[in-house]
């Protein structure tokens, strides 16, 4: 292609700059491709539409759903020596405006520029769009109610008033949405009984059924996630207060979301969609914070018009890795609404404008956050480091880590690597010797969740895979372990795995975790991993068969979702990154259940906490108006 010679230089030295921001680890290599390919759509290549789009490539990739040119417009970014400003926003907004790959919501062209200054690839601001107008959708249909009478009886039965009088019993204002929508949002942080609220949900909508035999999913994100959900379930249903059949109609089977949807091998598509729905009349989704913006798109695209869908999660909590942050626009910090007029409604539908104001200002009525904790008490260090971290309040946070008066919480100055194996080793060789020493896989299997350690980064010093080598050598030179780093064999007794790659043919999935004994039926040098099962009876699968895995003494943080351990240690780096968030700290502090421990500089953690994740989308300004 020719070029007049200004264009060309300009365009010339711009690309110099990217591949020097590509060097820097600013840019990915797609990210560069990208550029290229959308400015050969200008009229003359032009470098602030290769900008923009090399930015938005970026953006997804960082979790964002667009790039909204407001924040960025007039920006200098800079790396090392290299220096690049973005153009002032009405001049950037107009040469994209005149690129042919630009286009406004509606049309199909590679990206798509809205009247809020947000730039999106395609794809994202289809499901964006999809996603916003399904949520509608489901808003917008009233429910037939059961009488009133048989409402009141076994709502107060399975839902009795444990507070204070004058107090909102909100687990049974969640049931009340359950019962009157088709869409359900529940939040809240941990130990808010969350699942507890939502195995009594089932059971008093089963038994206000006509028939008491509704078609019921459970599902989650993660294998792990959907194991856990099926274990409390299973251990609460049969406490209910209701008879016998609702009991065993209750399911305790659980999927991942994409093993519900079924993927169609070699696609992106799944077997279940639009055309072909789910046949459900409830699904439940726990963890849903964990659900990426395409994937819950897919998910409300399978839902049978009049399939209602329950969404557990907490808002607090990390993202999905990948792009959006549905769960939390979604509940977009609101508050509370008090569903308690129980009454019969027609079968019908909103229609036109006004409908449309009408669903966005309802949605607050299907949203309910939990907020009395069972797990901790409310003067207890772990539930108020949790509450001033989600705040953002670094002052109240330090002060409670430094503050006697709470031994379950404790903040100690991250060692330098000299002094570092001392102090790590004494924490090692207390904390994971029970499940070392255990005789039978089950017992090593409970004994692993007593302790863990969490990491912010993989890489580094102080990221989880030096950590995970660090903790193999203590344990080897205590003899506790018969394993060095000379070894060509990675499996030794008493390795634990992570699960990282989901085998829907074994039946393991991404953030399983195993402990390897040595196979008695086999050769000396034959090992097998164990892990949980439904029954309490961990079951067996030799090295050979695993798939994808890696050594989990310490895991990161986003792995840790959906897990719960006694005690942990949360180790931070040594220097800043920006995956440092108070969502990180947060999910990382309440994945203990009695004591955790921060390894951090001072001014790192400070950072961290008052660092809060804002991922770019239209989502919640399309809900909330």
């Amino acid at each position: 292609m020719l070029w007049a010679d200004v264009s060309y230089r300009s365009m010339h030295k711009f690309m110099t700059q990217l591949r020097a921001l590509f060097q820097d680890g600013y840019f990915t290599e797609l990210n560069l491709w990208f550029a290229l390919f959308i400015a050969d759509f200008c009229p003359q290549q032009d470098k602030d539409v290769a900008l923009a789009a090399a930015l938005v490539s970026r953006s997804a990739d960082n979790g964002d759903i667009c790039l909204d040119l407001n924040l960025t417009a007039g920006r200098e970014i800079s790396e090392n020596n290299i220096t690049l400003k973005c153009p002032a926003l009405s001049f950037w907004r107009e040469r994209l405006c005149k690129c042919k790959a630009v286009g406004t919501p509606g049309d199909y062209n590679p990206l798509i520029l809205d009247d809020q200054n947000r730039l999106y690839l395609y794809r994202y601001w289809e499901y964006e769009n999809n996603l916003l107008e399904l949520i509608q959708q489901k808003i917008s249909i009233i429910k037939p109610q059961p009488q009133a009478d048989l409402v009141l009886k076994s709502l107060n039965r399975f839902f009795p008033q444990e507070d204070e009088k004058g107090t909102t019993n909100w687990q049974k204002e969640a049931a009340l949405i359950a019962l009157k929508k088709y869409f359900c949002v529940i939040s809240g942080g941990p130990g808010t009984g969350k699942t507890t609220t939502i195995t009594r949900i089932l059971a008093f909508l089963l038994e206000l059924s006509s028939d008491q035999k509704l078609r019921i999913q459970l599902a989650a994100p993660t294998g792990k996630a959907a194991a856990r959900l099926a274990e409390t379930i299973r251990s609460i249903k049969d406490k209910l207060d209701c008879n016998e059949k609702i009991k065993q109609s209750i399911p305790v089977q659980t999927s991942t979301i994409h093993r519900l949807l079924k993927p169609v091998k070699g696609t992106p598509y799944f077997h279940f969609n639009a055309l072909n729905p789910l046949p459900v009349d409830l699904l439940v989704v726990d963890e849903a914070s964990m659900v990426d913006l395409a994937l819950m798109t897919k998910l409300f695209q399978a839902l049978p018009k009049k399939g209602s869908l329950v969404l557990l999660g907490d808002k607090d909590q990390l993202a999905s890795v990948e792009a959006g942050a549905v769960f939390g626009d979604i509940c977009e910090n609101r508050p509370n609404k008090i569903i308690s007029d129980i009454e019969p409604a027609k079968d019908q539908e909103f229609n036109g404008h006004e409908a449309d104001q009408k669903k966005i200002q309802r949605l607050k009525e299907h949203i309910i956050i939990l907020q009395k904790s069972y797990r901790f008490k409310t003067n207890s260090g772990i539930a108020l480091l949790s509450q001033a971290v989600r705040q953002g309040d670094f002052c109240t946070s330090l002060a409670l880590l430094k503050n006697q008066e709470y031994d379950d919480i404790r903040l100690s100055t991250l060692p330098l690597p000299a002094f570092q194996l001392p102090e790590l080793a004494k924490i090692i060789i207390e904390k994971y010797k029970p499940f070392l020493t255990a005789a039978k896989p089950q017992k090593a299997l409970d004994n692993f969740n007593n302790f863990r350690i969490l990491g912010a980064v993989k890489s580094g010093p102080f990221g989880v895979n030096a950590l995970n080598l660090l903790v193999e050598n203590i344990l080897s030179g205590q003899g506790m372990i018969a394993h060095s780093q000379k070894d060509i064999s990675p499996w030794y007794r008493g390795r634990p795995i992570l699960i990282t790659e989901n085998d829907y043919n074994l039946g393991l999935f991404n953030g399983d975790i195993g402990i390897t004994f040595p196979d008695e039926t086999g050769s000396e040098q034959s090992f097998v991993v164990y892990f949980n099962t439904d029954s309490n009876q961990p079951r067996k699968i030799s090295t050979h068969r695993l798939p994808a895995h890696q050594t989990v003494y310490a895991m990161t943080v986003h792995k840790s979702q959906g897990s719960e351990f006694d005690n942990l240690l949360l180790v931070l780096p040594e220097k800043d990154y920006s995956v440092l968030t108070r969502e990180l700290i947060y999910t990382g502090i309440t994945r203990a259940k009695k004591r955790v421990i921060i390894w951090a500089d001072e001014k790192i953690l400070s950072r961290a906490i008052s660092r809060k994740i804002i991922r770019n989308s239209g989502l919640g300004d399309g809900l909330w108006g």
